[in-house]
């Protein structure tokens, strides 16, 4: 198809998003005043993705989307104090060709309003924003944590964010919050009394069961 100009060109495609997270390969031919022309691969050439030369057709890839990622360990409600936060990401197309996940960030807040540093291992009261230090992969990715980093008796709220080779980063962040529960609950009695007589022809026992933390641990609260 001709393009718009000559010694410097363009050509208008066509709407992009049917194509989205497709790889493309493009051969151009110049054809001069005195009728000479560019060389035109063979069928094989187009086939094998090569110029009449043999050398690499030009390739690029459209990647308009941003990638996802999600937080998928610990459990909503933890009996243990974490060492690891644990996720995904990809692009949104996997089965197509998009251009990959290169980037994947952590941000962690605790239910009292702090925040945790990845740098400093620490919690803070400023927020110091999404990191990725200390993160191993990327498909499948982990952030270590310091034993005793999640507290008993705190809801923590982690959010991931991703970014693709396209420059694209991810627009609809999702939040995992998680409770840390190392409290083992109570639960009573309160009626009939302990060794009571009861002459009632219905009978409803009643009782009372606690797992708050500070109902459990007063003199922490």
């Amino acid at each position: 198809q001709p393009a718009v100009g000559l010694a410097n060109w363009t050509k208008a495609f066509p709407p992009a998003a049917p194509m989205e997270s497709r790889t493309f390969r493009l051969w151009v031919r110049a054809l001069d005043q005195a009728t000479n022309l560019s060389a035109v691969p063979t069928n094989g050439q187009l086939d094998n993705d090569q110029n009449a030369d043999g050398t690499a057709a030009y390739v690029f890839t459209y990647d308009n989307a941003g990638p996802i990622s999600a937080v998928t360990y610990p459990p909503l409600q933890s009996n243990a104090s974490p060492v690891t936060l644990t996720g995904t990401a990809q692009d949104v197309f996997p089965a197509q060709n998009p251009s990959g996940v290169v980037d994947l960030r952590l941000a962690l807040t605790r239910s009292d309003g702090w925040y945790w540093n990845l740098f400093t291992s620490t919690w803070q009261a400023a927020n110091p924003g999404f990191d990725n230090i200390g993160r191993t992969g990327l498909a499948v990715w982990s952030f270590p944590f310091p034993a005793g980093a999640f507290e008993d008796g705190y809801r923590f709220d982690a959010v991931s964010f991703s970014r693709d080779a396209a420059t694209n980063n991810e627009t609809n962040l999702t939040t995992r919050a998680f409770v840390v529960d190392l409290t083992t609950p109570t639960s009573l009695v309160t009626w009939p009394n302990n060794g009571a007589y009861v002459s009632s022809a219905a009978l409803t026992v009643v009782g009372t069961a606690e797992d708050r933390f500070c109902a459990l641990n007063p003199t922490i609260c």
